[in-house]
């Protein structure tokens, strides 16, 4: 009996090219043109204050004072819009600032899908990939990151802000212990292993009814056996070729199947990918996961997974004498349940502790690390303090800032903090106000030159690495 290996090809999506959506800076403008005063209308209303004056004809202060504040505003917006304008569209969702560290060189989302049909004519319901909904099929993550610099500004850092399966997500809430879960490929290696069976019974048969009257006893003897087999294979055939019909967006007692189930694999796998496409860029030195306190557990509701999956800066998956006081929740049933006690601050989270693991086996190191706010060519930075964080953060005031913009000139920066939030402050390279901290991995020469090792479970294996 042979062994047979089903081997499967992930996709990965930039969506910088694949889903922009012309939102720039935080989703301000969305793209729009914007209307300003016309230059030749202002001009006129200055000839006619001229005119009047030189005539001796008083119109009042109102009039002409008016004239230039609406040429100041005019200046103040078109450079505003200017700003704002001067990235690049960003992707789908790089306006939804409480889901991404603002101040970033630049912002990415990829999305790894599996590319083909599954097997069967089976297909994935949109309930299950609600980010990417009708854009592609068989979405099995998206990660969401951004280019920085490091402490050394020849340093380049990718800072990872999400890592989301939607699928795994919804599949954990539908069906926690996996018991309706389909997997189509195994029986679709069966299916067809099966099918070339009948196919060589077939033609051992046609072999022998081909004798004609020199058929021998024999031979009619081992026909029907052969016989009595291919119907035993058809039965079993037919029965498996069944979930062709099968609908797995109506069906009851299924779900549907997609590779790399759990956090450990498909986080990992996450990891892996973010540094093969920092590898591509040619000038990342590390990569880094923002730790919590600085987005989600900052920004939004404080779950207890985001905390064990991501970590705070030190890679722990909580905070001494932080947990259930603090706000930190945990899912259940849809509800939002505050935890029991405090979160644990001994316990290394999912992706550092990954990170870890590859930093071993890749000859690298994953520890914690300094992060540019901002572009740390630009000194004058419009600076939003997110307000009061808990204590056990451990954050000053200075730290727990953000930087939602950096400019070379303080005109620029006032111009950009006349139409957002945020006051302007002059920090310089090597100020400690214009770093943050994060745990991440470097990138070895070993990455570079060295293929990452498949996943391989049930007989399933994907490798994109190679």
């Amino acid at each position: 009996m042979k062994n047979i290996d089903y081997s499967v090809n992930l996709k990965l999506a930039r969506n910088d090219k694949n889903f922009r959506r012309g939102a720039v800076n935080e989703g301000e403008l969305q793209g729009q043109t914007l209307k300003t005063f016309d230059e030749g209308e202002l001009q006129i209303l200055e000839d006619v204050d001229k005119t009047l004056r030189q005539a001796g004809i008083n119109i009042g202060d109102d009039f002409t004072a008016g004239i230039t504040r609406a040429k100041q505003t005019d200046q103040t917006i078109s450079r505003g819009h200017q700003f704002l304008r001067q990235d690049q569209p960003l992707p789908k969702y790089g306006g939804y600032s409480d889901y991404r560290v603002p101040g970033g060189l630049s912002y990415h989302e990829d999305v790894v899908y599996y590319p083909q049909k599954l097997p069967f004519g089976l297909r994935l319901p949109g309930n299950y990939t609600k980010h990417y909904e009708n854009e592609l099929d068989n979405i099995i993550y998206h990660t969401r990151y951004q280019m920085r610099h490091g402490a050394n500004p020849n340093q380049k850092i990718l800072s990872i802000d999400e890592i989301q399966s939607d699928y795994h997500q919804y599949i954990n809430k539908i069906d926690p212990k996996r018991q309706k879960i389909v997997n189509p490929f195994g029986s679709e290696v069966e299916f067809f292993s099966s099918n070339r069976k009948l196919e060589e019974l077939l033609a051992e048969m046609k072999k022998i009814s081909d004798k004609g009257r020199a058929m021998t006893q024999e031979d009619r003897t081992r026909f029907y056996k052969i016989r009595d087999d291919f119907e035993e294979v058809k039965k079993n055939t037919l029965n498996l070729s069944n979930m062709v019909q099968r609908n797995l967006e109506n069906a009851q007692d299924t779900n549907p199947f997609l590779p790399l189930y759990g956090k450990e694999n498909w986080g990992m796998h996450a990891i892996k990918n973010t540094i093969k496409e920092a590898i591509k860029r040619g000038d990342t030195d590390w990569v880094v996961i923002n730790p919590v306190e600085r987005l989600h557990h900052a920004k939004r509701t404080r779950y207890l997974g985001d905390m064990e999956f991501y970590g705070n800066r030190a890679g722990k998956a909580g905070f001494k004498n932080y947990g259930r006081d603090d706000d930190v929740v945990k899912k259940v049933d849809d509800s939002d349940t505050p935890i029991e006690g405090n979160t644990d601050y001994k316990k290394e989270a999912t992706i550092p502790n990954m990170m870890k693991k590859l930093a071993k086996q890749y000859n690298s190191e994953a520890k914690t690390i300094e992060v540019a706010k901002s572009d740390v060519t630009k000194p004058f930075k419009v600076v939003k303090d997110p307000g009061k964080t808990p204590d056990q953060w451990m954050l000053s005031k200075d730290a727990r800032s953000e930087h939602i913009a950096a400019f070379r000139t303080k005109a620029e920066a006032d111009a950009y903090a006349e139409l957002n939030v945020g006051k302007v402050e002059f920090i310089e390279q090597g100020d400690p106000r214009l770093y943050y901290q994060a745990f991440g991995i470097r990138i070895s020469p070993e990455m570079k030159t060295q293929p990452f090792k498949a996943y391989q479970s049930g007989g399933l294996v994907v490798n994109i690495f190679a």
